[in-house]
């Protein structure tokens, strides 16, 4: 028996000696031992002012981030305009090879505040090139708020892992992430060796500039005796004809006087040069050679990125005027691009929807943009070119107008060569969107002024014409955001005088008028010059103040936030205002009666009272002819006996 326990505990201290080591480290603390890389999507501080998605310090209300040193990566308003993916941002962590290891976990921290519906979380494991099931770490809830650490673990036999990470996220709602590591624990009791990346990647530079690239191997723990690792390249799709880069064929010593873990370094050199080719990757293979050591990732692809392309001229299709009054004798297209810049070697061509052709091709060679950057081809006074005939210059079906370098050869319309295109018309024409990469068609009669408009870049847009001038869009004018209870509902309404590139409107609402969420989402109009309005419901409410805002949000992404909104809940009124906006009469009904001699004053949001009436009969309902009020949102006040009763309204 006592045989027994003493082999139990010499197998006890035995597992607990053998503890797991870090493999591999990313803790945003730009410390020698990072040596996780990774990569952000889109790229870290991308975002606008006000939003985040970098490594940070400190990020509002996170208090457990970060959990080592003084960094983590940290996010808020992730899912927003600016942001390439639409929804997601993405950590995507290189392949670390884990051969020789056992019990191999992947590790990270994380803290979540404010998470709520439509916010989440999730990741994704790569083991041996291939994706396991995705795993939601946060499925977002009301206010939803959790630190904690993941341990993910890694079946033995496995080679490789990696992490994919992925956040969307709206308003001011936070995340963080810290301290990513792999680690296990050695089966042999040997060092391990290999490659510290399995891809990378890099331009090519110009003919003569050589790029020096250096390429990590290191051994995690000392040897019990010299260990030679030898490295060597082969081709891959890249050829040593053609002088891609120069050949490796060299050994590394590891010795066990050297501090461990050891990290050497080699050197590739990728040779540039003006060829103009494809992307192309080398491979660079690891073995060893003499003493005891097993092998770790022990390949490493490089992939030379090709940068020779011809540049294209910086010359672009700024305004096209295709129907104008009359026999359309005032037609042009501008081009903008550097001042007086030579417009030689570049061709501006129209194509015909009806067969999707080219009815007209221009050689701009021996033209030149003027001092500001402008050129104009077309039938307007004081363009640099007339055109060819006197009326109907430029179709005004569904055609298009595109800039190419070099001589157009005529016919089908074609990226090769393209500089600039738009596509116009009243409806979609494939062969025109797909022959020059085009994804839009823009309707010069959107406006109803189809001979008063031109189209004008700035993401396309229809306004009065401007040659020669700078293509200005007024930004989103709002008339009025106003809200009112029914019930426990707020009501909110909105008018906006107009619309240029307007995205959409996110509605946000706070209970302490600071710290805002965003609750919804209503889609805008993109570019119109008339009035529209907009209402949006919020059912769950609070009893007292509830704060409202709007984001108004651009096509680029930029966007605008209006005043605050206060709203009281709970708190009877006792009057409604019945269809509100008001157009001439304004309809009040009270839930008491209303007394004789009691008294309405209507005040301007500057505070002056601009209208007073006392009511001479009892009743619950009362009107007010409001019809001489300019447009603009106003308070109401009705004193009834002791009793006050305020509500606001919008006079259209």
């Amino acid at each position: 028996m006592k045989n027994f326990l003493l082999l139990v505990m010499l197998l006890t201290f035995t597992g607990l000696t053998k503890a797991q080591t870090t493999i591999a480290l990313q803790s945003f603390e730009n410390l020698a031992t990072d040596t996780w890389t990774y990569t952000p999507n889109p790229a870290a501080g991308s975002f606008g002012s006000g939003d985040e998605w970098d490594v940070v310090s400190s990020l509002g209300s996170l208090s457990n981030v970060p959990t080592d040193g003084t960094s983590f990566f940290g996010g808020v308003d992730i899912n927003n305009g600016s942001n390439p993916n639409g929804t997601f941002g993405i950590l995507a962590f290189n392949s670390i090879s884990v051969g020789g290891y056992t019990n191999v976990t992947i590790e990270f921290d994380y803290e979540v505040d404010g998470f709520d519906q439509g916010d989440d979380f999730e990741y994704t494991v790569t083991i041996d090139g291939t994706p396991q099931s995705e795993v939601v770490l946060i499925d977002g809830s009301s206010n939803l708020s959790v630190n904690n650490t993941e341990v993910i673990t890694i079946p033995d036999g496995s080679s490789t892992v990696s992490i994919e990470v992925k956040v969307t996220q709206n308003g001011t709602d936070y995340f963080g992430v810290d301290n990513f590591r792999v680690k296990g624990i050695l089966a042999s009791g040997n060092p391990i060796v290999g490659f510290d990346a399995s891809t990378d990647n890099d331009s090519e530079g110009s003919s003569g500039g050589n790029s020096n690239i250096s390429v990590p191997v290191t051994m995690n723990m000392a040897p019990s005796a010299d260990v030679i690792v030898s490295i060597a390249s082969a081709d891959g799709s890249a050829t040593t004809a053609d002088s891609d880069y120069l050949a490796i064929s060299t050994n590394l010593t590891f010795t066990a006087a050297e501090t461990y873990p050891n990290t050497k370094n080699i050197t590739l050199t990728i040779v540039g040069d003006d060829t103009i080719e494809t992307d192309e990757d080398l491979t660079l293979t690891l073995s060893v050679t003499s003493g005891m050591a097993d092998p770790g990732l022990s390949t490493y692809t490089f992939t030379i990125l090709n940068d020779d392309f011809p540049p294209l001229p910086n010359i672009r299709v700024n305004e096209v005027d295709s129907n104008t009054p009359g026999t359309d004798a005032a037609e042009f297209v501008e081009l903008f691009g550097d001042p007086n810049m030579a417009l030689d070697n570049i061709s501006l061509v129209f194509f015909n929807g009806n067969g999707d052709s080219s009815y007209r091709i221009v050689d701009l060679d021996g033209e030149t943009t003027d001092a500001n950057g402008f050129f104009i081809y077309g039938n307007i006074a004081g363009a640099e070119v007339a055109g060819a005939v006197a009326t109907n210059l430029i179709q005004n079906g569904t055609d298009a107008v595109a800039l190419y370098v070099g001589d157009f050869p005529g016919g089908a319309p074609t990226t090769t060569s393209l500089i600039d295109a738009l596509v116009y018309g009243s409806s979609g024409d494939s062969g025109l969107t797909t022959g020059l990469g085009q994804t839009e068609v823009i309707n010069e009669a959107s406006e109803g002024d189809v001979e008063g408009h031109s189209i004008q870049r700035g993401s396309w847009f229809v306004a009065p014409i401007t040659p020669r001038a700078t293509n200005m869009p007024l930004p989103v004018e709002f008339t009025y955001f106003v809200g009112n209870t029914n019930k426990n509902t707020v009501e909110l309404t909105w008018e906006t005088a107009q619309e240029i590139h307007s995205d959409y409107f996110l509605v946000q609402k706070s209970t302490d008028g600071r710290n805002f969420e965003t609750i919804g989402k209503v889609a805008g109009q993109g570019v119109k010059y008339e009035p529209t309005q907009y209402a949006f419901s919020d059912e769950e409410t609070s009893n007292g103040a509830n704060y409202y805002r709007l984001k108004q949000v651009d096509w680029d992404g930029t966007f605008d936030m209006t005043s605050i909104v206060i709203v009281q809940v709970g708190k009877e009124s006792g009057i409604a205002i019945l269809q509100n906006p008001v157009a001439n009469t304004l309809v009040i009904n009270s839930k008491r009666e209303l007394a004789v001699n009691s008294t309405a004053t209507i005040t301007s949001q500057a505070g002056q009272v601009v209208l007073t009436e006392t009511f001479t009969a009892k009743s619950f309902t009362q009107t007010m002819n409001v019809n001489s009020l300019p447009t603009g949102v106003y308070v109401l006040r009705v004193v009834n006996g002791n009793e006050v009763y305020t509500e606001r309204f919008v006079k259209k």
